[in-house]
């Protein structure tokens, strides 16, 4: 193959390669909206859908310009890379949760031996220089402006501190920008506190993993089935989707671009909708709401195809154009 197509072929690959990977990393994110009363099957009801739909009618798209300008086994070697990379990235997660945070406590995880540092331990640290009117406080980087910890004013909350922001309170009545630490911040938090660097009247932390163990595992640890249900949909609708254009190709003769781009996608998407709904959903959901979801997933799905038309025929038009086919005799129009 030639070194212009070959480029062509890995600019096709990468994209497909990154909405796939892309996709099923964001599944556990949900949208939703009402159908309009005259789309048939799901008209005036909700659709609750996973962001991960919308980068996914892309590899489709990709699938189907590969199969245009590069042929089936080229397409087919795609999708198996895709299946690979995929493994590849379950692993990494895997691998990704089981090594501890670094946070300014030290390492998060089990063998964490240093006790944690406390609000309560740092005020004793101004009152032993005999600073008065400031102290300490802690605000979490999960639940945004929410201090959970203020030893001036709180009761019964934890003081310990964990990710996000370690504030230290004015209490004078000076306005703000006056009310500069009349001493060495970095000399009284100590080498333990490294991580914390002074701003003025505030000490905002330089986590070096500002998400921590629980919220990473919370998001990817949780997507698990869902991104083993998405792999097992993905490698037989984009197997399905390869053929089926093909068989609509060879039928027409290679007429009708439009023809085998919708009739293989949206059939493909159908069996890639079934597949993952179940897989994610049997025995969870009511038969009923299972077979709302897959309508509602697969009508956009249908839309999302019959967009991507204009775009399949610019890819190839733009490839033809820049000669980034594999041989010349391809540079023919579609028709």
């Amino acid at each position: 193959m030639r070194d212009r197509a070959i480029f062509g072929y890995l600019l096709l690959a990468g994209i497909f390669l990154g909405a796939l990977v892309l996709c099923n990393l964001i599944v556990l994110k949900f949208f939703g909206f009402t159908w309009p009363s005259y789309v048939p099957f799901v008209g005036g009801q909700l659709a609750v859908l996973s962001v991960g739909i919308l980068p996914y009618p892309l590899t489709f798209l990709c699938t189907d310009l590969l199969s245009e300008i590069y042929g089936k086994k080229r397409a087919d070697a795609v999708v198996w890379v895709g299946l690979v990379v995929s493994l590849l990235t379950l692993l990494w997660l895997q691998l990704a949760m089981a090594v501890p945070a670094k946070t300014s406590e030290g390492w998060s995880g089990p063998w964490s031996s240093r006790p944690p540092v406390t609000t309560t331990e740092l005020d004793k640290k101004l009152e032993a220089q005999g600073i008065v009117g400031m102290s300490f406080a802690w605000q979490s980087e999960i639940e945004a402006d929410r201090l959970v910890a203020n030893s001036a004013s709180s009761s019964g909350a934890s003081d310990e501190l964990r990710r996000g922001r370690l504030l230290l309170v004015d209490q004078r009545n000076a306005p703000q920008e006056e009310a500069t630490p009349p001493f060495d911040v970095a000399a009284l938090l100590g080498p333990d506190l490294a991580d914390l660097a002074p701003i003025g009247p505030r000490l905002h932390l330089r986590t070096i993993a500002p998400v921590g163990d629980e919220l990473f595992t919370h998001v990817f640890g949780s997507s698990m089935r869902a991104i083993l249900a998405s792999m097992l949909a993905y490698l037989f609708a984009q197997w399905f989707d390869i053929r089926l254009y093909h068989f609509w190709k060879g039928l027409t003769n290679g007429k009708h671009l439009w023809l085998r781009n919708n009739a293989s996608t949206i059939l493909s998407q159908l069996l890639d909708s079934v597949l993952v709904v179940t897989l994610l959903f049997a025995g969870v959901w009511p038969n009923e709401l299972i077979f709302s979801a897959i309508a509602s997933a697969w009508c956009f799905k249908i839309l999302c195809a019959l967009a991507d038309t204009p775009l399949l025929y610019l890819g190839v038009w733009l490839f033809r154009r820049f000669d980034l086919c594999p041989e010349p005799s391809l540079t023919e129009p579609s028709r």
